[in-house]
């Protein structure tokens, strides 16, 4: 009777043995678990950081763009002030890209454009969308290129507003 008990305390000990490992395993892979995902957070939050303040500088471009091509006078000059007002005359310069066989033009003064192969575009029934850098004298900043394939009509979005409009060919 001796020797029974031995042989069952013996096999419930080693059972529990058995389950303390299991549990200890599982343990370190929920911490190992947890880290990663405490990692991930905090690049997440360092991109979210990162698209905020790539989105404030995105706004301010625009603000600052809307400023730099809205300076037309709603007031009619007066004759006086016509004869006075210095002689400027502006000269529309072409931005230009090239995605496959497209060329893609836009007539903005000081507008750089190039396709971003880092990121990737979408095509739609109606339109085609490629990833693109604009450059503008105050800002860099990332778009995307919508060909609308209803007509020779494209436009750069940043941020989801149309920020210019162009043909292609």
């Amino acid at each position: 009777m001796k020797k029974v008990l031995f042989a069952v305390s013996l096999v419930v000990n080693i059972a529990l043995a058995g389950g303390l490992f299991y549990t200890i395993t599982e343990m370190n892979k929920l911490d190992d678990q947890r880290e990663s995902l405490v990692i991930s957070n905090e690049q997440y939050k360092r991109k979210l950081d990162e698209a905020s303040s790539t989105n404030v500088d995105t706004q301010e471009a625009v603000e600052s763009s809307t400023i730099v091509y809205s300076n037309e006078s709603s007031e009619p000059l007066t004759n006086s002030e016509r004869s006075t007002a210095p002689a400027t005359e502006t000269v529309s310069q072409k931005a230009t890209i090239t995605i496959g066989s497209k060329v893609f033009t836009f007539i903005v003064n000081g507008l750089t454009i190039e396709h971003d192969s880092s990121r990737t575009g979408k095509m739609t029934e109606l339109s085609h969308e490629f990833p693109v850098i604009v450059t503008t004298p105050s800002a860099t900043l990332n778009g995307i290129l919508v060909q609308d394939n209803n007509d020779n009509n494209c436009y750069i979005m940043v941020d989801g507003q149309t920020l210019y409009r162009g043909t292609y060919q």
